[in-house]
């Protein structure tokens, strides 16, 4: 394997990246453009519309990544990808060495890629908003490309749907685990009863807490929920079992 050949999916997420910033121009909604194309017989025409459906979806997708960045590396893409600035003047703005900036970089674009290609990464199974985003994207991107004289790969599409059904167990698990007692009597009667249900009680309280603040680690999580950091570690494990499942 020629080892210089480049990531495609990086150098499109850098492209991505670079057309977040650039100017938008004014036009129709997406909306009143497919619905023109519905009532046109014009294929060509139709094409042009996934196209620029492409484009904002890619926009979607960039923006959910700069969302769940920390303030620094938020500046860090806004002055890389918008101002064109260098890592060496970067590094006179924010604390990071050139090295460092490099890395934060390559993690970005990774995430990008991903995204990009209708796939979710493992950090993402606590990031429930990226989960509903990717679904109403793929709802989107499957009925488009569902028009019937429109050819399209089946095994592409059927992937594009097995990814959307996943996706839909893995928001369903996060909602369950949202699904916390709300008082802390609650908790109480469930010690002096039903086991079973505390320990599920506990876990949602947990992967809640997680969900809710999705970069703490488990000391901050710990000290959120009040539950010791040996449980949160444990409930973190077994949910995290559980929702790897449905991103592989």
């Amino acid at each position: 394997m020629n080892k210089q050949l480049p990531d495609i999916g990086i150098y499109l997420a850098e492209q991505a990246l670079k057309e977040y910033y650039r100017p938008r121009r004014q036009i129709i909604q997406l909306e009143e453009i497919e619905e023109f194309c519905r009532q046109e017989a014009s294929l060509n025409l139709y094409r042009t519309y996934l196209r620029l459906q492409r484009q904002h979806i890619d926009r979607i997708v960039v923006g959910m990544v700069l969302a769940n960045l920390a303030e620094d590396e938020q500046k860090f893409v806004q002055y890389h990808y918008r101002d064109n600035m260098g890592y060496y003047l970067i590094t006179h703005k924010i604390p990071y060495s050139s090295t460092a900036l490099g890395r934060i970089n390559k993690r970005i674009l990774t995430d990008i890629r991903t995204l990009l290609f209708y796939s979710l990464s493992a950090d993402d199974i606590f990031h429930r908003a990226k989960v509903i985003n990717m679904l109403h994207i793929l709802d989107w991107r499957i009925m488009a490309l569902s028009r019937k004289d429109l050819v399209v790969k089946t095994a592409w599409l059927q992937d594009l749907m097995e990814k959307r059904q996943r996706y839909r167990k893995l928001l369903d698990i996060m909602q369950d685990c949202l699904d916390i007692p709300e008082e802390e009597q609650d908790l109480q009667d469930m010690r002096d009863g039903d086991e079973i249900a505390l320990l599920d009680a506990l876990r949602n309280k947990v992967v809640a807490t997680k969900l809710q603040h999705p970069n703490y680690n488990v000391s901050e999580i710990s000290q959120i929920s009040g539950i010791s950091k040996p449980t949160v570690s444990r409930k973190l494990r077994q949910y995290m079992v559980a929702a790897y499942a449905y991103i592989h």
